[in-house]
C-alpha cells in the first residue's frame, strides 16, 4: 500500500518526465503499482474493512457518560447491568474502547492543523524577523533584522542579522543561504 508522500513522489517524477519504469526502480515498486497510482488521486484515503466489537451498540452512551464525567468502571458495570443487551465482552476491550471514544471527543474539540510538507531540498522558505531596540553590547539600540531560510522537509535553518532589509541585503542572504546550504533547492 502507498502512502500519500509515495503518491505524490510518483506523480512529481511522472510530471518531470520520468517513465512508469524509471519510476518503478527509483522507489522499489512495481511498474503496475506506479501505474495505479498515477491513475488515482494523491489524497485517496485507505479503507479497510471494519470489523464489529461487542462494545459498539454502547458507542453512543460510553460518549454520553463521558461529557457526563462518569467513571469507566461504572460505565462497565452499567452494560454489564443493561436489561436489553447486557455487555458479554471482556474489561479491558471496553476500557480500551472507551479511551478511543474519549481520545475522538477530545480531538473534534481541537483547531485542525494542517501541515505544508514537501520532498527533500524541494521548498525552502524565506522570511524576515524584527526586533526593535535591540541592545547588543557597546552598539546603541536600534531595530535588528533577522534573514531565516529554512528547508521545509528536513528543518535546515540558516539566519543572519542585520540593520535593514533592503533588496540588496535579501539578495546577498538568499546567495549566503545557498552557499551555506551547498545548492540550490
Amino acid at each position: 500500500m502507498l502512502d500519500f508522500m509515495e503518491r505524490s513522489t510518483i506523480k512529481l517524477l511522472k510530471k518531470r518526465g520520468n517513465t512508469d519504469t524509471e519510476i518503478a526502480k527509483v522507489l522499489g515498486r512495481d511498474r503496475k503499482t506506479v501505474r495505479k497510482a498515477l491513475a488515482e488521486p494523491a489524497d485517496r484515503q485507505l479503507e479497510r474493512p471494519k470489523r464489529g466489537s461487542l462494545v459498539d451498540p454502547y458507542d453512543d452512551k460510553i460518549l454520553q457518560w463521558i461529557t457526563e464525567g462518569i467513571p469507566v468502571k461504572v460505565m462497565l458495570e452499567r452494560v454489564k447491568k443493561d436489561p436489553h443487551k447486557p455487555y458479554q465482552g471482556g474489561d479491558s476491550i471496553f476500557y480500551e474502547r472507551t479511551r478511543l471514544i474519549r481520545q475522538e471527543n477530545q480531538m473534534a474539540k481541537q483547531k485542525a492543523i494542517w501541515r505544508f510538507e514537501g520532498l527533500p531540498g524541494e521548498y525552502l522558505q524565506v522570511d524576515w524577523g524584527e526586533k526593535r531596540n535591540f541592545s547588543f553590547t557597546q552598539v546603541p539600540r536600534d531595530t535588528r533584522y533577522c534573514f531565516v531560510g529554512r528547508l521545509k522537509y528536513s528543518r535546515w535553518i540558516h539566519t543572519e542579522f542585520h540593520t535593514d532589509m533592503r533588496y540588496e541585503t535579501l539578495i546577498r542572504c538568499i546567495l549566503k543561504c545557498f552557499e551555506n546550504l551547498g545548492g540550490i533547492p
